[in-house]
This record gives structure tokens, sequence and C-alpha cells, in this order.
């Protein structure tokens, strides 16, 4: 039935190859099983396998261990691939925020700032091992399973470590507009290093996300990407009204687009909200 069967590690790695539950420029992410246990494999050609952006991945991910961040279990080459094996998750926050969703959803205010609070903390965490994430979009946010929502950071692939002054150059960096600080955008399709990445960057991202995730899908910045590019780069929040006012997680939400609202301040202020 298609059952690929790697032979490193006495044979702890199996997959579907049919079974496929993500895939782009980086390689194959299949639905598998390591020791037992359901995960989710990905798989990148050897030829590919030690480019920055896969080197970086594994390097952070190592590092980074935390409740709200996807788990690193295994990595392992045979002649032609590289393996890396992953907790595996329901579903990521754009397919969450369909309406054919089918997993369960959060409704209740108290119960969308929990998870507001621990992204929130993650992040903080992310950054405090001098880690950016620089691609900060609803596909790369996890729902860990269909029956509780526990969501997690996902894909370091573009992550880099910071300097001393907390920012990074943007060397290596590709992907779409949408979700990008507006310091970013004019340097995305350049190999100039002018424009730097910087903990504040992933704050904008992070606040645009979770502006998403509040309203079940709607980007704070308008519909379409050449849109969305004109209303970042004139910081014009185009559908603000569309969360609810008197919604907790509106202000510190907003701040973090408008102002780069330090984490430190959204937790306490999420804290004080679920207080």
């Amino acid at each position: 039935m298609g059952e690929e069967m790697v032979l490193l590690n006495d044979k702890k790695i199996s997959f579907c190859r049919k079974d496929i539950i993500g895939k782009g420029g980086y390689g194959v992410v299949f639905r598998g099983n390591f020791s037992g246990q359901d995960v989710a494999v990905k798989r990148i050609q050897l030829m590919d396998a030690d480019n920055k952006s896969n080197s970086r991945e594994l390097l952070n991910l190592r590092k980074l261990k935390h409740d709200n961040i996807v788990e690193l279990f295994h990595v392992e080459d045979n002649n032609d691939f590289r393996f890396i094996v992953f907790e595996l998750c329901y579903a990521n926050l754009r397919e969450y925020c369909k309406p054919v969703y089918t997993g369960q959803v959060l409704s209740d205010e108290s119960d969308q700032l929990k998870v507001l609070l621990q992204l929130t903390q993650a992040l903080e965490y992310i950054h405090s091992k001098n880690v950016i994430h620089r691609d900060i979009k609803p596909e790369n946010i996890l729902v860990s399973n269909k029956d509780s929502v526990k969501i997690k950071w996902a894909d370091f692939g573009h992550s880099k470590l910071t300097n001393e002054r907390g920012s990074t150059s943007m060397s290596g960096r590709r992907g779409t507009k949408a979700w990008l600080a507006k310091e970013i955008i004019p340097y995305l399709n350049r190999d100039e290093l002018g424009g730097r990445c910087s903990k504040n960057s992933d704050i904008f991202a992070a606040g645009c996300v979770f502006f998403y995730f509040l309203t079940r899908g709607i980007h704070p910045y308008g519909k379409e990407n050449r849109l969305i590019e004109q209303n970042i780069l004139s910081e014009n929040i185009v559908n603000k009204n569309e969360l609810n006012d008197g919604h907790a997680a509106k202000k510190p939400v907003i701040q973090m687009m408008e102002e780069r609202l330090d984490l430190a301040k959204v937790i306490e202020c999420l804290n004080a909200s679920l207080s």
C-alpha cells in the first residue's frame, strides 16, 4: 500500500508515501510513526538538507523546549533523504479559522485569552534564547489536536539567532508579504542586507496572527495581498473594527501591530484580563 520504511535506526520511522500533510520548497511532510507514536515526518532531499534553512531549523528547535512549541523528536539520514520527526498536530491556524473546520473552536473569550497568553509566553521564551522566528503566519501555528485547542509555534526554517542589538540581517529571507512588518517588506526580494529583522518584527507579525485568530480568519490589514502590503506600509489597520471593542485582547493586540508592544506588557495585560 505504498508503505515506505526508513531502514535506519532499527526501522523506527515509517510512513505511507500517499499520506501527505504538507509540501513546499523545503520538501514533503508525511503522517507517520516513530517508535509506536503518531508523528509528522519531514523528508528533505539530502543535497538540500545541509542548506542554511534546514540547519537553522534543527539547531534552533533543539535549543527550544516549551509546551507551546512543536517538539522535535528525531533526525536521521539515509542515502537520499534526511528525515526530521516532529510532534503531529491536527491542523494549522489557517485551517482552524475556516468555516469547514471540524475540530473544537474557542468561542469563549477567556479561553481565547488563555491561548494568546500561552503563545505570547512561548514567543517571549523564543526571544529569550536570542532566536527570531522571522516567518510568523497562520500556516506556521499549529493546533495540537481535534478535541482541545492547544496552539504551538512551528516551522523554524527561517529563524535566526540575533546579534547583540536583538536584530539580524535579512539574508536568506523569502516569503509572503502579508504577515511581515513594514521595515522588512522593501527588502524581501532583494539580496541587500539593509533591512533588519528584529524581535519587534516578530511582535508585529504575532499581533496580525492573533487578530486573525480572534476574528476567525480576518486579516487586520485587508483581504488582497497587494492591498495588505500597501496598508502595512501606510500603517492602516483597515479591519480594526472587525474585532469587538469590548474584547479584552483587542487593545494589546492592536498595540502589538501599531507600537510593537513589549511581550512582557502583552502578558501582563492578558493575565490582568484573566484574573
